[in-house]
């Protein structure tokens, strides 16, 4: 058994996460490779982080979530 916080176990969703995240991944280097040039910018992933970031903030007002780098 991992280390549980507020019936969650740490451990296990950690490790679900990075298989979710590992799939997404695949699937989109592969829906990518197929895609027309410029469908996908650094502008775009760039405003996708900021996005995911403000989304986290709000969720996690108390977690100090700010940007690396």
């Amino acid at each position: 058994m991992g280390i549980q916080v507020g019936g969650i176990d740490i451990a296990n969703s950690v490790i679900d996460v990075e298989f979710r995240i590992n799939v997404l991944e695949k699937v989109i280097d592969r829906l990518l490779s197929v895609a027309p040039p410029g469908t996908l910018t650094d502008n775009d992933i760039q405003k996708f982080r900021d996005e995911s970031i403000a989304m986290l903030q709000n969720k996690y007002p108390s977690a100090g979530i700010t940007k690396k780098g």
